[in-house]
């Protein structure tokens, strides 16, 4: 092969070439955001302080490349050499991340000790600050390529529209394909480090390819060839018009500009808006996330893939950039009613799909290419169109290029921090009204640019009037769209529930934060059950899920012998802080929240959390990423209770990492003990094991506990064995806790214990040959979205069912023969009424109903007041009945159900003080509802 190719083939190499580096753009991207949350956090403030710092990297080096680039003899070499240091430098970005973690180490303690003054800007100011050091150089060399390219590309002053459309369309395509590669394949087969390294090869070998074969030297500068007349070649055809010539005055050109800043800023505050609506009906998985980035980055590459054999033959290009800013601006506004609708299109794919989550994810990627991709192409097109005219006074091509795109990444910079930090935010904008106003600047931008449309610039009234036209339809159809829906907009259709919804389902809290959508809805009528809801998905609720958050607070405060501080990570609804109040050995508990939503709406169940948070002054309420927090903070703690959302969530895999388990370790009390909360639904039986592995895989100490239905609490600690029954009596006895657990017909210290299914070695062994999830390989996040619709819960009860055992003698010493004989019993009789319930249950799923119910029954006679199994009877009777209409005997079902005398439970408001009597009984639990 010669040293140098020919012109033709040298261009093909840059396409292809560029087409990889877009890829790797992407995937690094990917990969440092990850990385970064593990340092920074999980928060939204963190997060986009990131991408600010990034794009301002490539928005540096565009603009060195076009001030500087022309010194360059060899461009093509000099691309090569910035691909080179962008895959080398790729290799130390986790290195240098991590020198900064005795800064933010120091500045964390300041701002959150208590009483602090120091404002938390500062810490949010060091992040942007580290991150832009560390992310400057690679950026920059990124952001330095294109004017690179476009220098080397460029031989005609009459094609710098064309070179650079195609130039930027293919790199773009190239980061749509990188982002499909990085969340589908990638990480989760290679995990970071190694996809790290992969990716940098990549680099390295795209630099090495343009070192040896684009050593062609720069062309001149477009305003020296711009008098030389191109000299005919054989491919040129003979039938193709003339390139118009374009005038491009100072004035239209700093006007042209200036749009390319302004749309830069509406394109980010739709991709931000947009995400943040798509994924109330998508969820927040992580495939979620990467199709709506992959659909967003696709229509603008195609859309300068389009235009690119076009631009530099259109006569009237600023009339014609004025028709698409405008046409982004009216795409953007008709699209705002089908985000509103877009549950309900969700919800019909899921019925239809939910078994195939592959061919659901195709349907979904499609449905959001489909919804976003007219404003998307025509924001694509815009760019090589603001670059022709821009470069119509003849100056040197690479410095127009980098001008254009280092004014536009500016944009992008500004909209990512209005919409990340401010816009968004339900008391401002909010995200449909944030839409509205990116159309409205987009509109206006087409308005400014028509008074500049007519010949030699001049104003031409008609033209005039056609841009105060758009912008006012623009605004009336924001308008009169009227504000989603919320009931459908919160209805978490990804959560496949049949063709059911609740009745009388009424929202009770709603706001958006940076973080999230949050909501509180109540279903059944004032005094009916209360749902918290992040982003559509319920995660907390003071009926269904009662018993649940009540023992992942109680169970291991239970075990606690010292209990002094306790650190509960996750507010959710607020019951299970409130289960660990209940504990006056507790002179300090921090709860840590990273949703200011969820803050909020933890005020709707004040009346079942004793208004916490407002009530105990051992209460410190903290907003921030618990991870986080437990990475930067000193405190020790005696209890450490991790209650996360779904882990098949983008980022709450983080949550049951071996590294984050080890951080807990590191923050416990020698004699300290961890409760992790873990769900048995929408899981697999690997998944599950995998993060009991994990956790063992740290503490030697670990042990399963029934907390609900498809629910479990690990408890787990560096000394957790052998604890005096005597110590948990004690516990168990205090007047506030006892009358906390009456709430789930918990009455005695056996009925506890009995909610222990096993651990030790015989946990030990069924999980050896799991695999450890580790922040690296990210096995979690990217397995547990494949078994959202799987039913796995009951195989993962009968599978612990086997290994069941009994905490006494073991974990718990039975120093005291009467006490110990009272527990034995009753903990023998929960085992029991458990056996029969997993029976009853998976006769349930084979369709034998009688016989589900008449072994539900004996189980509920076996543990007489027995919450779950009562539960699961109350969720049966209302399809009994309907079935009954059909089948008269099972009425008699029906009938045997409702004369069991239902468990004897306390509602909050029936306790007065929390260390007043033990309350009286209250009416049973209502049934589990659809939404949960």
């Amino acid at each position: 092969m010669p040293a140098m190719l020919s012109p033709p083939s040298a261009r093909w190499l840059v396409y292809v070439l560029f087409l990889l580096s877009g890829g790797t753009g992407l995937v690094y991207e990917v990969v440092w955001s990850r990385q970064l949350v593990f340092l920074l956090g999980g928060t939204t403030y963190a997060i986009t302080t990131v991408l600010v710092a990034f794009m301002s990297g490539l928005a540096l080096g565009s603009w060195l490349s076009g001030r500087l680039g022309s010194r360059v003899r060899r461009p093509g070499r000099g691309y090569g050499l910035l691909e080179i240091a962008v895959g080398l430098y790729a290799l130390a970005v986790p290195v240098l991340l991590r020198l900064a973690d005795p800064l933010y180490r120091a500045i964390y303690q300041a701002v959150s000790a208590p009483g602090s003054q120091t404002p938390m800007v500062i810490l949010t100011a060091a992040r942007f600050c580290v991150g832009a050091l560390v992310l400057l150089l690679p950026a920059t060399c990124m952001g330095a390529t294109l004017p690179m390219l476009v220098r080397y590309v460029v031989r005609d002053a009459g094609r710098l529209g064309r070179s650079t459309g195609l130039l930027y369309g293919i790199n773009t395509c190239g980061a749509m394909i990188g982002t499909l590669l990085a969340g589908f394949v990638l990480i989760p087969r290679l995990g970071l480090t190694r996809t790290t390294w992969s990716t940098a090869a990549v680099n390295v070998g795209i630099g090495l390819l343009a070192l040896r074969f684009l050593r062609a030297e720069a062309v001149r500068p477009v305003s020296d060839q711009a008098a030389v007349p191109a000299k005919p070649t054989k491919q040129a055809r003979p039938s193709a018009a003339p390139i118009p010539a374009v005038t491009s005055t100072k004035d239209l050109r700093q006007t042209v500009l200036v749009v390319a800043g302004l749309s830069g800023l509406a394109a980010m505050v739709y991709q931000i808006a947009w995400t943040r609506a798509l994924i109330m009906s998508l969820g927040s998985s992580t495939y979620a996330f990467t199709c709506i980035l992959a659909a967003f980055i696709l229509g603008l590459g195609v859309g300068s893939l389009a235009v690119a054999g076009w631009v530099d033959r259109w006569s009237r290009p600023v009339l014609l950039l004025a028709a698409m800013e405008l046409g982004i601006g009216l795409a953007a506004i008709f699209i705002v009613p089908l985000h509103g609708q877009m549950p309900a299109m969700v919800h019909d794919l899921v019925v239809r799909r939910h078994q195939n989550y592959a061919s659901l994810l195709v349907a979904e990627f499609v449905l959001v290419i489909a919804i976003t991709f007219v404003p998307t192409f025509l924001m694509g097109a815009a760019f090589p169109l603001i670059v022709r005219i821009a470069g119509a006074t003849g100056r040197d091509a690479g410095a127009t290029v980098g001008q254009v795109y280092s004014v536009n990444t500016v944009g992008t910079i500004v909209g990512s921090f209005l919409a990340g930090f401010v816009l968004i935010r339900g008391d401002v904008l909010g995200i449909q009204n944030s839409i509205v106003a990116a159309a409205l600047l987009n509109a206006c931008a087409a308005a400014w640019l028509l008074t500049k449309s007519g010949p030699a610039g001049r104003l031409m009234p008609v033209h005039a009037a056609a841009g105060g036209f758009g912008v006012i339809a623009v605004l009336a159809v924001g308008v009169l769209t009227g504000p989603w829906p919320r009931d459908l907009l919160t209805s978490g259709p990804f959560i496949f529930r049949g063709d059911r919804e609740p009745a009388g389902r009424q929202i009770e809290y709603f706001f958006e934060d940076v973080d999230a959508t949050v909501s509180v809805e109540r279903i059944g009528g004032p005094q009916g059950s209360l749902t918290l809801c992040v982003n559509g998905k319920p995660d907390a609720s003071n009926v269904e899920d009662l018993r649940t958050q009540l023992l992942v607070g109680h169970l291991p405060a239970l075990f606690d012998r010292v209990g002094a501080k306790a650190c509960i990570i996750g507010l959710g609804s607020g019951m299970t802080l409130a289960a660990v109040a209940r504990y006056p050995s507790y002179q300090q508990i921090d709860c840590v929240e990273i949703s200011e939503g969820v803050i909020g709406a933890a005020e709707t169940f004040k009346h079942d959390t004793y208004d916490i948070l407002h009530s105990d002054p051992r209460v410190r309420l903290i907003r921030a990423d618990g991870r986080n927090h437990l990475l930067l903070t000193d405190e020790t703690y005696d209890l450490i209770v991790s209650e996360p959302s779904n882990p098949w969530l983008a980022g709450i895999s983080n949550l049951f990492t071996r590294e984050f388990f080890d951080l807990c370790r590191q923050r416990l009390a020698p004699h300290g003990v961890l409760a992790v909360w873990l769900q048995s639904y929408s899981t697999s039986q690997a998944n599950f094991r995998m993060v009991l592995r994990t956790l063992m895989d740290v503490f030697d100490s670990a042990s399963v506990w029934e907390a609900g239905l498809p629910d479990y609490c690990l408890i787990a600690g560096p000394r957790l064995a052998d604890v005096p029954l005597a110590d948990l009596v004690a516990r168990f006895e205090q007047p506030a806790v006892r009358g906390d657990l009456a709430r789930i017909a918990l009455r005695d210290i056996g009925s506890v214990l009995g909610n222990y299914v096993t651990g030790g070695p015989r946990l030990r062994q069924w999980v050896e040959d799991a695999p450890v999830h580790t922040d690296d390989n990210a096995l979690l996040e990217f397995r547990a979205p494949w078994d959202l619709y799987s039913q796995s819960h009951l195989q993962i009860a009968e599978a612990l069912l086997d290994l069941q055992g009994s905490p006494l003698g073991g974990l718990v010493r039975d120093d005291t023969d009467a006490a110990t004989a009272a527990a034995r019993a009753r903990t023998d009789a929960c085992v029991a009424a458990r056996r029969l319930r997993v029976r009853g249950m998976r006769q349930w799923e084979e369709e034998q109903h009688a016989a589900s119910v008449h072994t539900l029954v004996e189980a509920y006679r076996a543990d007489p007041g027995d919450f779950l199994v009562y539960q699961l009877l109350m969720e049966h009777v209302g399809e009994l009945e309907e079935w009954s209409r059909d089948e008269p005997a099972l009425r008699e079902l029906v009938d045997e159900i409702e004369q069991l005398p239902p468990p004897e439970i306390t509602l909050p408001s029936m306790m007065g003080t929390p260390s007043g009597p033990a309350p009286p009984a209250a009416p049973a639990p209502r049934a589990r509802t659809p939404a949960s």
